[in-house]
């Protein structure tokens, strides 16, 4: 992180694209922010984007916006972030999502600095800094053709990653200990501490959701702990039954049962590691069919295949 802080101080006040790559919840918003509130540009507005939530049919207008009658329910003039932030920076989070038609009236405003609004005709110039982020590897999906490769060079002048909570151990007590001042003051509660074994405990898991199942989890302790000195006992059953699975998900341990399937001699009817391997799909892809295609690459099979497993497996339930 200090490596992190250290290249803030040297490109805040530059124009250059920005792309901050990290898992969810390791705090690319609050990076982005960072940024602008050290740069020149802090006197302006900031903007966030976040495109996964916001359906690809609209995200176009809320970058640029749209004049009145520009398409069904567009009832009026609607500015866009680009046009907002004049002067100050627009934050773009999961970009890995954006469609290509819009990547594509993106890149020709960072060419540019100009755009028409949907459905208008009048040129429009602006002075924004666009920083981007992605959990997903955009050079990756360049390959793949998802991404455009020209965009992508554009947003990466600068990428910064950050690092998963679970590589910061040391900064667990630290950020620990400030949130929880500040959230025991603002709740009017005694400042809680917590115990080493706490602090061993939390070392340990691998918090999957990062710094934002962290601040999660120490809001639990704010509100619901009674003791001062916080021990493992008191902690949210929640937590402390996913702490009791080693903190990885059914995905995470899939992939590594999948590995050591491919160590031992792939997908076969043989291997010893078929009947975990087959409880796991069985629990994971039940509920969530787009990992499909992810499980079957990482087991070397096809998806047809994939499905039959399935099958199977249910009929032996």
């Amino acid at each position: 992180m200090r490596k992190v802080l250290r290249m803030i101080d040297k490109i805040k006040d530059m124009d250059t694209g920005i792309l901050i790559f990290g898992e969810s919840g390791t705090g690319k918003t609050e990076l982005a922010r960072t940024i602008h509130n050290t740069s020149l540009r802090r006197r302006h507005v900031f903007q966030s984007i976040h495109c996964a939530e916001i359906p690809s049919s609209l995200l176009e207008s809320e970058l640029f916006g749209h004049e009145r009658g520009a398409f069904t329910g567009a009832v009026q003039r609607k500015l866009g972030r680009c046009e907002i932030a004049d002067g100050g920076t627009v934050f773009l989070d999961d970009v890995n999502v954006m469609p290509l038609d819009t990547q594509s009236r993106l890149l020709h405003y960072l060419e540019t600095k100009s755009f028409t609004r949907l459905g208008g005709t009048q040129k429009i110039s602006t002075d924004v800094r666009v920083i981007a982020a992605s959990n997903e590897d955009l050079e990756k999906l360049v390959k793949e053709g998802r991404f455009r490769e020209d965009l992508f060079y554009r947003l990466k002048v600068i990428q910064i990653e950050l690092p998963p909570l679970r590589d910061r151990q040391d900064d667990m007590i630290l950020i620990a200990n400030e949130f929880l001042k500040k959230r025991c003051h603002a709740q009017s509660k005694p400042l809680k501490r917590l115990s080493t074994e706490t602090i061993k405990l939390f070392q340990k898991y691998r918090w999957p959701g990062n710094v934002r199942e962290f601040q999660n989890v120490l809001e639990q302790i704010v509100l619901l702990c009674d003791d001062v000195i916080v021990e493992p006992s008191s902690l949210p059953e929640d937590f402390l039954r996913r702490a009791a699975g080693g903190g990885k998900s059914r995905w995470q341990s899939l992939e590594q049962l999948a590995q050591q399937m491919v160590e031992a001699g792939g997908y076969s009817e043989n291997n010893p590691l078929m009947p975990q391997i087959e409880v796991m799909l069985a629990q994971k892809m039940s509920s969530h069919m787009d990992n499909k295609t992810k499980a079957a690459n990482l087991l070397g099979i096809t998806k047809p295949t994939l499905y039959a497993r399935l099958r199977g497996y249910d009929r032996l339930k």
